[in-house]
């Protein structure tokens, strides 16, 4: 029998390929391909959104081609949190994705509400590992810190940052669209860090690279001064963000200052940018030193 083995942490595809002549097996970070078929799916998956996974049909060129022969896998989902669905709302619960007959791709999705990664693995006709080619699908619930790199402080303005941040994750989803902003504020348009992003106030927050423990218990922390714990558990540095100061451009509590280069569109050494800490986990987080914008500092990005 055809079926999707699933382990906690892992689904298994057993697919009949009987239609398919040849092929070998090739695999990269975000499709993998065996006996000429391509499965293809995002390296990330944010808070529970609904992932389509595509299957497509190649020939040994792997150029697109139409199968002659349905299939079907059947699913064992008894031990994960992840579902799959066969729309992309996430609402019709399947046990079987079938590609009929005619078709050149089939598309079905997937969706979880833990934090875990979804590794599929294309197995060959026969079951061996002749052609074994996978994916893996990190399925993350929280907020997420990343580096978007050093630059002076001409970023293109807040929208030219944010483009950045978008870039530095360009190849690590497909489909889902998760929230991408640039962590900086400005006197226009992201001039309270906390309201203007609108994260969710309560979700954790994490370092991309290092998922292991948080860098603060909510989003909403990041911008406490009165509570009388420190906003952070753990500071950038150590949870591998960056190890070097960041442009920031807002105070403890996430607003705007004046030192924020030109609204992020100079590089001239008669400018100042406030920059914020990457080693400390106190208010001086946010709020560090200033410095020229002719110096280059890190980027902090956000993802949720």
């Amino acid at each position: 029998m055809n079926t999707i083995l699933k382990t906690a942490a892992a689904f298994f595809l057993l697919m009949p390929l009987s239609c398919i002549e040849g092929g070998g097996s090739r695999d990269n970070n975000f499709n993998a391909v065996a006996s000429n078929f391509i499965v293809s799916a995002s390296r990330f998956v944010f808070n529970s959104d609904c992932e389509p996974i595509s299957i497509s049909i190649l020939d040994d060129a792997f150029n697109s081609r139409a199968i002659t022969t349905a299939v079907t896998l059947s699913v064992d989902n008894s031990s994960s949190t992840a579902q799959l669905y066969s729309n992309s709302g996430c609402t019709t619960g399947v046990t079987s994705i079938s590609i009929p007959s005619g078709s050149t791709s089939q598309t079905f999705y997937v969706q979880n509400t833990a934090s875990e990664t979804v590794v599929l693995e294309l197995l060959d006709e026969d079951q061996t590992l002749t052609n074994k080619a996978t994916v893996s699908i990190n399925f993350l619930q929280g907020i997420f810190f990343f580096s978007g790199g050093a630059t002076t402080g001409n970023l293109g303005g807040v929208s030219g940052a944010d483009q950045t941040c978008a870039d530095q994750l360009a190849d690590q989803y497909s489909e889902s669209s998760p929230t991408i902003v640039a962590f900086l504020a400005d006197s226009t348009t992201r001039d309270d860090l906390e309201a203007d992003i609108a994260a969710p106030a309560s979700k954790k927050v994490y370092s991309l690279t290092s998922r292991d423990e948080e860098i603060a218990d909510s989003y909403a922390l990041l911008f406490d001064t009165v509570s009388g714990p420190t906003p952070l558990e753990k500071s950038l540095k150590t949870k591998g963000v960056f190890s070097s100061p960041w442009w920031s451009g807002a105070d403890p509590a996430g607003a705007d200052v004046a030192d924020n280069c030109s609204n992020w569109q100079t590089d001239a050494d008669t400018s100042d940018g406030q920059n914020g800490s990457d080693d400390d986990v106190s208010s001086v987080w946010l709020q560090n030193s200033v410095e020229s914008c002719d110096n280059e500092n890190n980027l902090l990005c956000l993802v949720f």
